[in-house]
């Protein structure tokens, strides 16, 4: 079960004090002002969020934290902080680098951001040292396809009400007495629909105001000519709250007829794509399938969301034809078949069902949904289709088991089943109801507390009882001009010609490496002969030779073997079934192999009981003058196609016909990941890999960056009423991460810095968080306690060490198993206490390493340390140590900070001051 604060990430920027080990308090800032404005297209939309927040404190926040989910499939695209009167513009890399660009920024003491995808759909932003007594402006821009809606045979449109101060109780404290946005909440909404005229625009969740005729960046508007094909729709709600997500139906003629658009991006040559939304209109022979209804009656269905469910499978159950075989499980922490397997559909059966359906009460306790899932597909009858209906709030966090289960049983094993999601409710997690349909081969629908589920209910179930489709196949055609012109050389060509037309398909792109021969080979076919083979025993050999004599290699995935990306990419890559009168969107990422051909026209083949099936769709070009919106969408979807174990690497086969995934067993999820970060960062898109990072534009490389200043002329070293409260600076000192406390002691051995002649200095605290004005009692009284205990050790001057009364307990494990143990993934290691007590070395000061000053980080400083120490304090545990100091010599070399000698050269000196 899901609660509005969204398990531990929550919605609402806030910040965190800890008060004791295991309590932590939240303080949420106050949120000025709130905008969204919205425009929707034929088939998309672009929504530009725009959130205020202001630090009402005398000292800025170290950092604060937000949360919101964004329904299934967006694309966030951009990502902007504005404050005072500095830009951040983020920009997305791999997300450990992305999170390492950040924590540079914040060391250097610079405002940053990071926007992360967090998982079931959730984005998580970061802002790091928010100024004091200041507005900060975060600008979030996503994009998205259009849902169909059964209800009015349209659009939907649907806006997260937790970009806005949330409809929950917030679990903390709240800084003002009033946690809603001051400014209001704008919600804008413009619409353009090229050609097709709008007939209709409603809200069925809030009250709205509509235009027609022109959009509100319309100039004079009141004076231009009425163009039906263009609308505004704006809230008029007069709460600054929303009650539950923001909806938007819209009635457009010709809106169910199949496009295909054509983006040239912008900025990346020779780089196209096309968005095919495909609305199908067919019939095919009736299917008797076997049925089962899966309902959620865990606790959070209660109340009017259990009664629209129990509508919901009356109408289901009612309306079945004879001929099927249906079941129905109810689930929460457990579940509860009507029968061990499905029964034919009579008037028994209908009764027993009906009246099992009446006696629910959700009251099952959590939502466990993989069980029951799990339990429709082995319950089943072999010689049926199986027909899945999932009936839910979707309020769970373990949906990715639900995902590879479904996934398993209907593209591994070719089970032939589907899976259809209703969504009920208005917190109803899109992310688990979309996801779980397009694994497997269904569609998904979302009813609303106060909307009728009749229409939607029916037409999920004629989409059940329509004949299974299969063997989807897409192709591009071409009208290659000089291809004509060749040919027109040779034939002549009647006046009424068609054009010469070249047909790529797909499936064909995913057939690797035909033209890029192994290494080996080329070089075989080359020189004409077998390669010069090697000695085994070569006297010049020098066994110790290190990476320390390698160039640098600052790819990630340098160890991955290179595959070729296909000409045409396809997402999703396994095209899902059409069903009457549904929206399927299909997008292709063209290369530049084709950028010199005009396409023409796209082909979706497909194959039934009935015989072959087939739509061609011609192309139509739009320009594209800004936003890549196409592209970012094709790129999310290859994203969340790989995200949940699909997409083209898993059905990509090498030239001598083995499957790539079986080739790469062993590093296949590293191939995955590396092709959704290439993804990610070519189109700018986040995602489960990737992360959008906004730091200021001067910041330079996350690593070279300069040193922190031991000694700060500007800030008084003394802890004294006047400047910081007693109980401030220990409850920071007491609960601040070490890594963010710089203490200097004023009798620190050479080569420490001195400090001024003219000031007295015993230690320097800087604290990581501010205190808010209204803190606890609890809290101000633990602290003080804790102060006046330690006040006398205080005093004393300072190392890295904690207060006497936090003393770390004394490790049982050797200081070569301790120093292992604090590097990190990438090869690096932090400059902190822990390391210094491993390398025996409580007191020494990150001033003490010179040679490149400014310029070198922290990180680095500490790296050498600890490359230093194994070398010079534990030669004899070579073998135990070799490679962890090699990764970290390869991550000074790759991060550019030392190379070859110069990092031989830092070595031996640093070795000097062990």
């Amino acid at each position: 079960m899901r609660h509005n604060n969204f398990g531990g990430h929550i919605c609402g920027c806030h910040y965190t004090i800890n008060i004791s080990h295991w309590k932590v308090k939240r303080y949420y800032l106050p949120q000025v002002k709130l905008e969204s404005h919205t425009t929707i297209t034929p088939v998309s939309f672009t929504t530009k969020l725009t959130q205020t927040y202001h630090n009402p404190e005398d000292k800025k926040l170290d950092q604060v934290r937000y949360t919101f989910p964004l329904y299934d499939g967006v694309a966030v695209h951009d990502y902007t902080i504005r404050y005072a009167d500095k830009i951040l513009k983020g920009i997305v890399k791999q997300k450990d680098v992305a999170k390492k660009t950040y924590d540079a920024a914040i060391e250097r003491g610079e405002t940053a951001g990071l926007l992360e995808s967090l998982p079931a759909g959730v984005f998580g932003v970061t802002l790091g040292n928010v100024p004091t007594k200041t507005d900060i402006i975060v600008e979030i821009t996503y994009c998205g396809e259009l849902k169909h809606d059964a209800e009015i045979d349209g659009l939907r449109y649907t806006l997260p009400t937790s970009i806005a101060p949330r409809y929950g109780s917030y679990p903390g404290e709240v800084l003002n007495s009033n946690t809603t946005a001051k400014g209001g909440i704008s919600i804008k909404v413009d619409i353009d629909m090229a050609s097709s005229a709008i007939r209709k625009i409603q809200s069925p969740s809030h009250p709205i105001a509509v235009s027609m005729g022109a959009t509100s960046t319309t100039a004079n508007a009141e004076q231009a000519p009425f163009t039906p094909d263009q609308a505004s729709a704006t809230l008029t709600l007069g709460s600054a709250e929303l009650a539950g997500d923001f909806v938007l139906q819209m009635l457009v003629d010709n809106i169910s007829e199949p496009k295909a658009i054509l983006e040239a991006h912008p900025s990346l040559p020779n780089q196209r794509a096309i968005m095919a939304t495909l609305v199908p209109k067919f019939t095919l022979k009736p299917s008797h399938p076997e049925i089962v209804f899966i309902a959620d009656q865990s606790g959070s269905m209660r109340g009017s969301k259990n009664t629209a469910l129990v509508n919901a499978l009356q109408i289901f159950i009612k309306s079945l034809p004879l001929g099927v075989r249906f079941n129905i499980i109810a689930f929460g922490n457990n579940f509860t078949s009507l029968w061990p397997s499905s029964q034919a559909y009579n008037e028994t059966s209908v009764d027993k069902a009906i009246a099992f359906v009446n006696g629910f009460t959700a009251s099952y306790g959590g939502t466990e949904i993989l069980k029951p899932v799990k339990a429709a597909f082995e319950q089943r009858l072999k010689d049926l289709p199986l027909e899945v209906m999932l009936l839910t709030d979707g309020e769970v966090w373990q949906e990715n088991s639900v995902f590879s289960f479904i996934n398993e049983q209907v593209h591994d094993k070719k089970i032939d089943a589907r899976v259809f999601a209703l969504g009920i409710g208005s917190h109803v997690s899109h992310t688990l109801v979309e996801g779980v349909a397009r694994a497997g081969n269904g569609f998904a629908q979302f009813v609303q507390q106060d909307e009728e589920t009749d229409r939607k209910v029916m037409r999920m179930l004629k989409g059940a009882l329509y004949a299974h489709t299969r063997d989807y196949k897409l192709e591009v055609h071409y009208a290659d001009r000089g291809e004509k012109e060749a040919r027109a050389k040779v034939v002549d060509l009647e006046a009424d010609d068609e054009d010469f037309e070249i047909v790529e398909k797909v499936e064909d792109c995913l057939k690797l490496n035909d033209d890029q021969p192994p290494a080996y080979e080329a070089e075989k076919a080359k020189i004409g002969q077998q390669p010069t083979a090697r000695s085994f025993f070569d006297q010049s050999a020098d066994l110790d030779k290190s990476v320390k004599d390698n160039k640098p290699d600052a790819d990630r995935y340098a160890h991955l073997p290179p595959i070729a990306t296909p000409k045409l990419l396809q997402a999703p890559t396994d095209i899902p079934p059409l069903f009457p009168f549904n929206r399927t969107t299909v997008y292709l990422l063209l290369g530049p192999d084709s950028a010199h051909k005009e396409v023409s026209s796209i082909t979706l083949r497909a194959t039934s009981d009935d015989g072959p099936l087939e739509l061609t769709v011609p192309i139509k070009s739009v320009d594209c003058h800004s936003v890549p919106t196409i592209h970012q969408l094709a790129a999310r979807k290859a994203m969340q196609d790989l995200e949940e174990g699909r997409g083209w690497l898993q059905t990509a086969a090498l030239a001598d016909g083995a499957a790539l995934k079986t080739k790469n067993a062993s590093r296949f999820d590293e191939m995955v990941e590396r092709e959704a970060v290439r993804l990610g960062e070519k189109f700018q898109v986040v995602g489960k890999w990737t992360s959008f990072v906004a730091v200021e534009a001067n910041s330079g490389d996350v690593l070279k960056r300069r040193a922190e200043p031991e000694w700060d002329d500007d800030i008084d070293t003394g802890i004294t009423p006047e400047r910081l409260s007693a109980p401030m600076a220990m409850m920071t000192a007491a609960h601040a991460p070490m890594s963010r406390m710089r203490m200097a002691s004023a009798a620190a051995p050479a080569p420490a810095p001195q400090a001024p002649a003219a000031t007295s200095r015993k230690f320097k605290l800087v604290v990581s968080k501010s205190q808010p004005a209204n803190q606890p009692a609890e809290l101000e009284e633990m602290v003080s306690q804790e102060y006046s205990a330690n006040a006398a050790a205080m005093a004393a001057p300072r190392s890295f060490a904690p207060p006497a009364g936090l003393a770390r307990p004394v490790s049982t494990a050797s200081p070569m198993q301790r120093l292992i143990s604090l590097q990190t993934f990438a090869g690096s290691w932090a400059f902190t206490s822990a390391l210094l007590d491993a390398i025996g070395k409580p007191g020494l000061l990150k001033g003490s390493i010179h040679g490149y000053g400014e310029s070198m980080s922290d990180e680095a400083k500490a790296t050498l340390l600890a490359i230093a120490f194994f070398e010079s304090k534990l030669p004899s545990e070579k073998d135990v140590w070799e490679m962890v100091v090699e990764k970290g010599r390869r991550w000074l070399m790759q991060h550019g900070v030392l190379v070859g000698p110069e990092l031989e050269k830092m070595v031996q000196e640093v070795k000097k001051l062990l």
